[in-house]
Parts: C-alpha cells; sequence; structure tokens
C-alpha cells in the first residue's frame, strides 16, 4: 500500500510540478523591472548585460520553452536588452524607476500623514463632544430624579 502510494506521489510531482522554464516564464512575465527580468544590477556593464540576454532568451524561447506564455516572457526579455544596451534609454529607464520608487515611498507618507491627520481629527471631535455628551448625561439622570 505504501509502495504504491508513493509511486503515485512522485507521478503527481513528475506530472504536476512546473517545471524550471515555466517557472523563469512566469517569474518574467510578472515582473516590470528590465534588471531583474536579465539578472542583473543596475551597475552592470555592456557585455554583461548581453551575456545574461543570451542566457534568458536561451531558456525562455519558444522554440526551447514550451511553457504556457513563453513567446510574451521572450518579447519582454528582448524589451529588455533594446532598453538596457542603449546608455540614452538605459539613463532614462533608470531615472523613470527612481521616480517610481520616489513616487511610492511619497504615497506611503502621504497615507501615514492621512492616518495621523484623522486621529487628530477623531480626537478633537472627542474633544469637542466628550463634554457635551457628560452634560446630557447628567441632565438625563438629573431629570429622571425629577419624575
Amino acid at each position: 500500500m505504501t509502495i504504491m502510494s508513493n509511486v503515485h506521489k512522485f507521478i503527481g510531482q513528475i506530472l504536476f510540478s512546473p517545471t524550471p522554464g515555466a517557472q523563469l516564464v512566469a517569474k518574467i512575465n510578472d515582473t516590470t523591472n528590465y534588471y531583474e527580468i536579465l539578472g542583473v544590477g543596475r551597475k552592470s556593464s555592456v557585455e554583461e548585460i548581453k551575456n545574461a540576454y543570451k542566457r534568458v532568451s536561451f531558456k525562455v524561447h519558444p522554440n526551447n520553452n514550451n511553457a504556457r506564455g513563453a513567446k510574451k516572457a521572450y518579447k519582454k526579455v528582448d524589451e529588455a536588452l533594446c532598453c538596457l544596451i542603449d546608455e540614452g534609454s538605459r539613463r532614462c529607464y533608470d531615472k523613470r524607476c527612481e521616480i517610481r520608487e520616489c513616487e511610492k515611498r511619497t504615497r506611503m507618507h502621504e497615507s501615514c500623514i492621512t492616518l495621523v491627520t484623522i486621529l487628530v481629527i477623531m480626537g478633537g471631535i472627542w474633544y469637542i463632544i466628550e463634554p457635551i455628551l457628560r452634560i446630557e448625561r447628567v441632565s438625563s439622570t438629573d431629570f429622571k430624579c425629577c419624575r
């Protein structure tokens, strides 16, 4: 019984586990960062980018990889090379990435400020409302006592 279950488990792993090529295709299709697509850093030289392109493009080329989305991943790898190989387009891309990162930080900062503002407003409202509620409580108890 255990031998058969182990055989079924092994066959299931073979049939249903994603191949390394499919995992790479999914990773490339999920990211928009050209450096991550090629697996290089921002300080990489043109030669390093070309070598990374050759390595990654071979792995995701639709003739070598039959995973779903391989064609789209190959196009993204090609876009990454075209953008990062030219110094002008690379500088422009890096600038856009910096702007996006700055906008993310600004949005996070603005949301924190908004939360603090809401809490201050709520505290201010409580500061105004709390004495009124206390007066109503006193007056309502007095009213009950008068009956």
